[in-house]
C-alpha cells in the first residue's frame, strides 16, 4: 500500500472519529449531586462536606442528622431512578430502629406525604457502594425530596454522586448533566420585578434604582411585571441568572408556582427589604392588590358562607377575641429529620370539607344569628 494511501486513510479515520456522535448525556434533576460546590442546593443538620479518598468531595454526617434536597416535580410523571454512593462506619443504634439511610419522599402540593421509601439502610457499616432505586411518581406529587443521614444512631455515614433521572436505569454522575441551564452570559443576566401599583413593604427599594446599580456589573437588566413573573416561559434559568425582588416581604401570589420552579431549576434571587414571601398579594378588579388573607381561590370551598366577608373579632359584649383557629396535628417526623415539623396543610374549622353546616359563621355556634353590628356585610 502506498504511503499516500495510508495517510489518506488516517485522515479519513480522524474525520470519522470527529463526526461520530457521542452518547448524549441525560439530565439529572439533582443540583450539585457530587458536592463539589459544598452544600449548595442542600440543607441539613450535623452535615458537612469533606474530601473523598478517590478525589472530589462527599457529604459526611456524624451522629444523628442528615441532609435533604427538594426537587420540583410538578408536571412530571412516569418512572424515575435515583442513585447514590454510600459508605458507613461504626453505626450503633440508640433505639431498635437506628441506621444510616438514603430515602426518597414524595410530597403533594399541600405538603402532605404521598409516599416514601428508604432504599438504603445500613445498621453497622459498609464500604463505598453504589445503591439505586426505581420508582413511579405518585399522582399529585409536586416535590421529590432526597434525604440521607443517620437516624436514631451514632456513627459516620458519607454520601456522594447523587443522580435522579427519568427511566428505569441508574446513571453515574459522569453520565449526566445538571438541571441548571446557564444563560451563557459571562457577567450574568438579571431580572428586576417591577409592577406599577404593587404594594411595597417597609424596606422596599425602587426597582429603577436597583436596575441602575446592577447595570454596570452585569451583561443585561430586564424588568418583569407580575404576569411575566408568573409565566415559566419567561421566568426561566435559561433567560435569567438572578431575579431581584424589590418590594420587601410582599410577593404576587399568582407567581408562586413559577418562581418555585425557577429556583428548583437553578435560578437565584435576592430579596430587598425583607423575606419576600411573608405576604402574598392577589389582583382584584375593585381594590387592586389585596393580601391573601382577604381573598379566597375561585371555585373552592370557603371557610365561611359566601355572603360573609370577614371574621368577627368582637363578641356580643364588645370584647376583643382572636379568630377561631384549629391547631394543626403534629406530622410524624420522617426518618432522618433532626426535628419534628408541623403539617403544612390546613382545612379551616368550618369548611364544608370538615362537614360543618353551610349556615355556620366562623367563631359562632350553629343556630345563633350573627351579630350584624360586628360582621362585615
Amino acid at each position: 500500500m502506498h504511503l499516500g494511501t495510508v495517510r489518506s486513510l488516517v485522515v479519513l479515520a480522524g474525520i470519522l472519529a470527529m463526526n461520530t456522535p457521542r452518547a448524549a448525556k441525560v439530565r439529572s434533576l439533582v443540583v450539585n449531586g457530587g458536592f463539589d460546590r459544598g452544600l449548595l442546593g442542600w440543607e441539613g443538620a450535623n452535615a458537612r462536606t469533606v474530601p473523598r479518598e478517590s478525589g472530589g468531595q462527599c457529604l459526611e454526617v456524624r451522629g444523628a442528622g442528615g441532609a435533604r434536597q427538594d426537587v420540583f416535580a410538578k408536571g412530571l410523571s412516569g418512572t424515575f431512578t435515583v442513585a447514590v454512593d454510600v459508605e458507613a462506619s461504626d453505626i450503633r443504634a440508640r433505639q431498635p430502629a437506628g441506621y444510616a439511610f438514603a430515602a426518597v419522599y414524595q410530597l403533594r402540593g399541600d405538603g402532605q406525604l404521598a409516599a416514601f421509601h428508604d432504599f438504603v439502610q445500613i445498621m453497622r457499616g459498609a464500604p463505598w457502594q453504589r445503591r439505586s432505586w426505581t420508582f413511579r411518581i405518585a399522582p399529585g406529587v409536586e416535590i421529590i425530596s432526597l434525604r440521607c443521614g443517620v437516624f436514631n444512631a451514632e456513627g459516620t455515614a458519607r454520601f456522594d454522586n447523587w443522580t435522579l433521572v427519568g427511566g428505569p436505569r441508574a446513571a453515574e454522575l459522569e453520565e449526566v448533566m445538571g438541571p441548571r441551564s446557564f444563560t451563557g452570559a459571562e457577567r450574568g443576566r438579571v431580572a428586576v420585578f417591577r409592577e406599577p401599583g404593587f404594594p411595597a413593604g417597609p424596606g422596599a427599594t425602587k426597582p429603577e434604582r436597583l436596575a441602575a446599580i446592577m447595570r454596570p456589573a452585569v451583561e443585561s437588566v430586564e424588568f418583569l411585571d407580575a404576569d411575566a413573573l408568573a409565566d415559566p416561559a419567561v421566568l426561566s434559568p435559561e433567560r435569567f441568572d438572578l431575579v431581584i425582588l424589590p418590594y420587601g416581604e410582599n410577593f404576587p401570589g399568582t407567581a408562586r408556582t413559577a418562581f418555585v420552579q425557577y429556583l428548583h431549576g437553578g435560578g437565584d434571587f435576592v430579596s430587598v427589604g425583607g423575606y419576600a414571601f411573608s405576604t402574598l398579594y392577589y389582583r382584584e378588579a375593585g381594590p387592586g392588590w389585596v393580601p391573601e388573607k382577604t381573598t379566597w381561590p375561585k371555585n373552592s370551598p370557603r371557610p365561611w358562607p359566601r355572603k360573609t366577608r370577614c371574621w368577627s373579632t368582637v363578641d356580643s359584649r364588645g370584647r376583643k377575641r382572636a379568630p377561631h383557629r384549629r391547631r394543626t396535628p403534629a406530622h410524624r417526623t420522617p426518618a432522618g429529620d433532626a426535628t419534628p415539623r408541623r403539617a403544612e396543610s390546613y382545612n379551616p374549622p368550618h369548611s364544608r370539607e370538615n362537614g360543618a353546616p353551610k349556615s355556620v359563621v366562623p367563631g359562632r355556634k350553629a343556630g345563633r344569628k350573627p351579630n350584624g353590628k360586628h360582621n362585615c356585610p
